[in-house]
């Protein structure tokens, strides 16, 4: 049977096959290489805690087996149950986002702690009885904290669990959850409430619409997760170039929208500019470093009692159609049409 020119239907059918095989590829070698990243720090902490904790014990045990004195056995015990509490209470302190209870917890375990190392001195330094069933008021007050510590612990925990977890339903209602950004219904929220404020003070309030150029040639390319990872980039880029009190937030699919109270003209064509500038000269690492650009629409207004989030949407809408129009990859102003 003679073997003719492969067929050119055939070979577009293979290629793309072979593009999207390579694109899985991609895909799951960046999800594993995240999944380390993100797991690794917790794993080394928990192996290294495990390894202390396992060498106090052997510690305690030897110490005990070996027939130490009894003031020199209280020294090692109240030595190693403070030793193993400082790490958690050192977590519970820096916490950045940690919560009134969750400081009066970790203030508790540290007055334990100090009255354990005052027990591992006491007993080796002077002649107090710290054996466990004498009715000294050293040993009342101790066991009387532990108990204490014991109940708040276990009661704080559990509602350090559900505060968490209610911060955890709030931010997924008001947070897109791929990018970290606000989602749309909190941005035209919090938008009505800064328009409001801007009104009262009669400062100007702008506006920026911002669309991913080409964000559909990505994906088809490069496949959905690689345009899920542009999606990311763009977002934690953008939110380093913004103040605190701007508002960021994703308005659908790879359309954002920031507001930024107190920018005149001036002010927001520059960070427009800087914003499209720091795009064009960044690159998303998907096995080969892919580039993209962004377009602008902006407008800046002196807020009245009919200026709302929807107005300055559909100005910014028509911007940023223009900026599209004349090659992408710019910025345009509202006043500009």
């Amino acid at each position: 049977m003679l073997q003719g020119k492969p067929d050119a239907v055939a070979v577009k059918i293979i290629n793309t096959r072979h593009a999207e095989c390579c694109n899985e590829i991609s895909a799951i070698r960046i999800w594993f290489r995240n999944q380390c990243m993100y797991y690794s720090r917790y794993s080394y902490m928990f192996a290294a805690y495990t390894a202390l904790l396992i060498c106090c014990i052997a510690v305690f045990i030897g110490a005990t087996a070996y027939g130490f004195p009894e003031n020199v056995r209280i020294t090692f015990a109240s030595s190693i149950t403070a030793l193993l509490m400082i790490f958690p209470v050192y977590k519970l302190f820096t916490d950045q986002k940690a919560s009134t209870l969750q400081k009066v917890i970790a203030a508790l375990y540290s007055l334990t702690i100090l009255f354990l190392i005052f027990r591992a001195v006491a007993a080796l330094t002077t002649d107090l009885d710290m054996n466990l069933a004498s009715t000294s008021i050293f040993n009342t007050w101790l066991f009387l904290l532990l108990y204490i510590v014991m109940l708040a612990g276990s009661t704080g925990f559990i509602l350090l669990d559900k505060e968490k977890q209610d911060l955890e339903l709030l931010k997924a209602a008001s947070f897109d959850g791929l990018t970290n950004i606000l989602n749309r219904k909190t941005f035209i929220s919090r938008s009505k409430e800064l328009i409001s404020l801007c009104l009262r003070k009669q400062e100007k309030i702008s506006f920026l619409l911002i669309d991913i150029d080409d964000f559909k040639k990505i994906n088809d390319k490069y496949g959905h997760f690689v345009g899920d990872a542009v999606l990311q980039d763009f977002a934690d880029t953008l939110k380093k170039q913004l103040r605190d009190y701007d508002l960021f937030g994703r308005y659908g699919g790879e359309e954002f929208a920031i507001l930024l109270p107190g920018a005149d003209e001036k002010a927001v064509q520059e960070v427009a500019e800087r914003l499209r500038s720091t795009i064009e000269n960044s690159s998303v690492d998907a096995g080969s470093n892919i580039k993209y650009t962004i377009s602008v629409g902006f407008f800046s207004i002196l807020p009245g009692e009919e200026t709302d989030i929807d107005m300055l949407y559909k100005l910014c809408d028509q911007a940023l159609y223009l900026a599209k129009s004349q090659g992408k990859n710019c910025c345009r102003s509202a006043a500009e049409i």
